[in-house]
């Protein structure tokens, strides 16, 4: 029986703490027994959470916790478990797959069709990878907070050398170091819909690629965000992390073998253990302090030099009815695409780059334009490609 969905999302916000705490107890392995489902409350839904597919019989007799329900529940309390790489490595080889479909593709349908499962595969991507970066920006906060509470520092150490060598350093290679990489084959992807939408002879025709680039554009700067946050803020931190523990943890060394006598040779380089009044310091009962002290005599202080900065370039919005009303006062246009580039340039905002063209080039798909398609293209070089158009003429309908 098929139950609606309002159903299940009743059931589901009147059950959430007990089916929190069978998710709790299951992540690992995903296997619910009835043990599990008595002390959470649940034995007497049982035969529901059956129904509804929440849970699904296995000939042990246990439970399994079905993937679809326990990645919802995943989502609603942002309790995301790392994958390996290769699990969003796997993502190269649908996205190609599906690209060179599309590059062989024909039919309108088919091509429609493909584009439609492009668009879907990359939101699968965008939504795992960003899942990924979450649940690592929670496990380096982890360590952080281990770090100021001074556990134990060889285990911080290897925890840190394992998120940058499993997980940090391997999704840099599939995201973004070489020619294969994930942003690769996107850019790949976006500058051939980009090349079809501006040779499509209708907006039939160009309907497919331009949804499909305008989701392409998008998911490049989303990468490009997961990116900026996995190399350039929590890989410098854990190497912090790592570093600054082994500093620690050798100073603990030290520390250890001085208050108790060992070897006097280290004398010179540890904290005294008295202030000039002949009083007591923390140093004698807590390391911590005196490693934190001992690290900061050695930073070498270096003069501040502050650089002007240069003027910021203004940001860019497309305003949709202003570019309309210039494009109306502008009719009849012989080379719309022309026309394009040479309001753009006229603008202060230079330079004039792909997402902007791409953007004015948008107004070509309204109704009340009549459009000619003419046996002439000119190349125009952009400041971040160069692109060669066809020439379309543009009356009032």
């Amino acid at each position: 029986m098929r139950h609606s969905p309002t159903t299940i999302l009743h059931f589901l916000a009147n059950h959430y703490t007990a089916l929190n705490g069978l998710f709790n107890s299951s992540k690992i392995s995903r296997i619910v027994g009835d043990e599990q489902l008595h002390q959470h409350g649940l034995y007497d839904l049982k035969s529901k959470l059956l129904d509804y597919k929440m849970l699904r019989l296995l000939p042990s007799g246990d439970y399994r916790f079905e993937e679809r329900y326990f990645d919802f529940l995943s989502f609603l309390i942002s309790d995301f478990s790392l994958d390996l790489p290769d699990q969003l490595a796997k993502y190269k080889q649908s996205l190609q797959g599906l690209f060179d479909k599309l590059q062989q593709a024909q039919a309108h349908h088919d091509i429609s069709f493909i584009s439609e499962r492009l668009i879907e595969e990359v939101m699968r991507f965008l939504s795992h990878l960003e899942d990924n970066t979450a649940a690592l920006e929670q496990e380096v906060d982890n360590l952080r907070n281990a770090q100021k509470q001074h556990y134990n520092y060889t285990q911080q150490v290897k925890k840190a050398s394992y998120l940058i060598g499993t997980f940090l350093q391997p999704l840099n290679l599939i995201l973004d170091q070489h020619e294969d990489a994930i942003i690769h084959i996107i850019r790949r992807m976006a500058h051939f819909s980009h090349k079809k939408l501006l040779t499509a002879l209708d907006s039939y025709e160009a309907a497919p690629y331009a949804s499909l680039h305008s989701h392409l554009r998008m998911a490049e700067n989303e990468v490009q965000h997961h990116l900026s946050k996995l190399v350039d803020a929590l890989l410098p931190l854990l190497d912090q992390i790592k570093v600054g523990n082994q500093i620690l943890k050798g100073l603990k060394f030290l520390r250890d073998d001085y208050s108790q006598g060992k070897d006097a040779r280290f004398t010179p380089f540890l904290p005294k253990l008295h202030d000039k009044r002949g009083r007591k310091t923390p140093y004698k009962y807590s390391f911590e302090l005196a490693a934190e002290d001992k690290i900061e005599e050695f930073i070498k202080r270096r003069p501040l030099i502050i650089h002007p900065t240069a003027t910021p370039t203004p940001t860019w919005y497309f305003r949709r009815a202003f570019y309309q009303q210039k494009l109306a006062e502008s009719l009849p246009i012989d080379n719309f695409f022309m026309w394009c580039y040479q309001t753009l340039q006229k603008e202060e905002t230079a330079p004039v780059d792909l997402h902007k063209f791409f953007k004015i080039a948008s107004l070509l798909f309204q109704k009340n334009l009549e459009t000619t398609s003419l046996p002439a293209s000119t190349t125009l070089q952009l400041d971040d490609t160069q692109l060669t158009i066809p020439h379309i003429k543009i009356n009032p309908s």
